[in-house]
């Protein structure tokens, strides 16, 4: 899958489902679609596989916010909400 394919798909879920949640921030797919693209990309791949469900989006932000630290210290919470509602949105339990 193209990073432009995962982008529209990530929107289209976003509009067709209930917003993600980190905490309390809500998570924007779209945006994480970008921010993948930009800093996750070069090491983790153009696609990437995994399955997660919503229920799951707060814990992947954590470990996200774990991972800056190392990686990308610049990085807010926003940033790791909107990575998280991304990756959910990859997820083949999201496009059954």
């Amino acid at each position: 899958m193209s990073i432009f394919t995962a982008m529209k798909t990530a929107a289209l879920l976003v509009v067709m489902g209930a917003p993600l949640f980190a905490g309390d921030v809500t998570g924007d797919a779209e945006n994480g679609a970008v921010l993948y693209a930009e800093s996750c990309a070069r090491c983790h791949g153009v696609s990437i596989d995994m399955v997660v469900s919503p229920e799951d989006a707060p814990r992947l932000a954590s470990f996200l916010a774990s991972h800056k630290i190392r990686f990308d210290p610049s990085r807010s919470d926003q940033d790791n909400a909107d990575l998280a509602a991304y990756l959910v949105s990859l997820s083949p339990l999201q496009r059954n």
